[in-house]
């Protein structure tokens, strides 16, 4: 059985990767979906970017596939023939705006269509977010700290690209 585990990856952090490594166990086949085009997030990472860093942070995996999609999350998975879309949730709160989420989706697309799994983030990674991250590379904080939400290959990706201030290396 084959899901999709959407999301923006901007950047994509170890608590993606634990949702990624949990839902193979579950699943035969993970398609990473990456919205071309996103309506209520900034994004800091291009479309290439956030698939390198996924690509470097996920090497070892080849039952994962990344892909972008320019259309609602259940045309893409209708397109792709995937039942199930995977979920990662953090806290309460995050669990209330996903929950709406699956229930719009159901509507779109028929109830019994595509079903929404919901991981619960290892308590290890609960309070890690892309935003975080991103204030963290905006405000050059101790350098130590990405270590602790990013995986080594995305780091030494955002230093290559010279995505890390100077003063934070």
């Amino acid at each position: 059985m084959i899901a999709i585990y959407p999301g923006s990856f901007d950047p994509p952090t170890l608590g993606h990767l634990d949702i990624i490594r949990r839902s193979l166990n579950i699943f035969e086949k993970i398609i990473i979906a990456l919205p071309e085009k996103s309506f209520n997030k900034n994004l800091l990472f291009n479309s290439e970017s956030r698939i390198k860093m996924l690509n470097l942070m996920i090497q070892e995996t080849s039952t994962v596939q990344i892909e972008l999609f320019d259309c609602l999350l259940v045309d893409f998975a209708r397109k792709k023939n995937v039942k199930t879309i995977i979920r990662g949730i953090r806290d309460t709160k995050n669990f209330i705006d996903e929950n709406y989420m699956q229930h719009a989706n159901k509507n779109l697309c028929g109830k019994k269509e595509i079903e929404t799994i919901f991981l619960i983030s290892d308590i290890k990674y609960c309070y890690i977010t892309s935003s975080l991250v991103k204030e963290i590379l905006t405000y050059k904080h101790d350098s130590n700290l990405l270590k602790k939400f990013l995986h080594p290959e995305v780091i030494n990706y955002l230093k290559h690209k010279n995505q890390i201030p100077k003063l934070f290396l």
